[in-house]
C-alpha cells in the first residue's frame, strides 16, 4: 500500500522509493566492491600478460568460450608508446646543421622590430619537406641518424623505441553477444569456472 513516505517511483513503479534506494544501494556497493577488487587484479594480470608476450612475442590473446569454443574476447596488451623514427629531439641543434648542410630544407620569416625587448630578426623554421627528403640520405644507427655518405651525425634528431606494455584491454566479440552474452552464460550456469560475484567479493577481502 502507498504511503506519503513511500510512494511508487517512476522508474521502477513496482517499487516503493525506499525500496529503490535499497535496491540501488546494494547495486552500487557491489558493483565499488567488484571495482577495487578487479583493480588490483589487473595490475596482477598485466604482469602475467607481460611474462607470456615475452615469452611467445604475442600481443594479444583470444578467450574462448568453454561451452562451445566460439571466441568471446580478445585481451591486447598496450604500450605506453609507439615507436617513432625522426624525432626532433632539439630543433635549434637540428636547424643550425641543416642551415649549414642543407639550408634549402629551411623556410625563414622576416619579423619585423615589436618592441626595444624583442627586436627585428630572422625565423627560421623546418621546411614541409625536410623528413621526406632527408630521410633518403641518413641512416638510423642505434638511436641517432647518420649521414649515408659521410658518416656525420646528425645533431637533434633522434630514434624514439616503443615503451613497454603498461596496460591491457578486452574487447568483447559482438557476434558472441559482447558482454551481455558473456554474463547471460554466467547466469545460466554455462560458465561454472567463473566464481559468483559473491565469491569474488569474499576472495577480495
Amino acid at each position: 500500500m502507498n504511503t506519503p513516505h513511500s510512494p511508487r517511483t517512476a522508474d521502477a513503479p513496482g517499487l516503493t522509493l525506499a525500496e529503490e534506494n535499497l535496491r540501488y544501494i546494494l547495486q552500487d556497493a557491489v558493483a565499488k566492491e567488484v571495482a577495487d577488487i578487479m583493480k588490483a587484479r589487473k595490475a596482477a594480470h598485466l604482469s602475467r600478460l607481460k611474462a607470456a608476450a615475452e615469452l611467445t612475442g604475442a600481443a594479444s590473446f583470444v578467450v574462448k568460450a568453454p561451452w562451445n569454443g566460439a571466441k568471446i574476447a580478445t585481451v591486447s596488451l598496450r604500450r605506453s608508446n609507439t615507436a617513432e623514427d625522426f624525432v626532433t629531439t632539439d630543433e635549434g641543434a637540428l636547424l643550425d646543421w641543416l642551415e649549414e648542410n642543407r639550408p634549402e630544407l629551411i623556410e625563414t620569416e622576416e619579423v619585423p622590430e615589436e618592441t626595444i625587448v624583442v627586436p627585428a630578426h630572422t625565423k627560421r623554421r623546418l621546411s614541409d619537406s625536410w623528413r621526406s627528403t632527408l630521410r633518403e640520405d641518413v641512416e638510423l644507427i642505434g638511436e641517432d641518424y647518420i649521414v649515408k655518405d659521410t658518416g656525420e651525425p646528425v645533431p637533434g634528431l633522434g630514434y624514439k623505441p616503443e615503451g613497454d606494455y603498461s596496460s591491457f584491454a578486452p574487447s568483447y566479440d559482438k557476434k558472441a553477444g559482447g558482454r551481455e552474452g558473456i554474463i547471460r552464460a554466467l547466469v545460466s550456469g554455462q560458465v561454472p569456472a567463473i566464481e559468483s560475484i559473491g565469491d569474488l567479493i569474499e576472495e577480495g577481502k
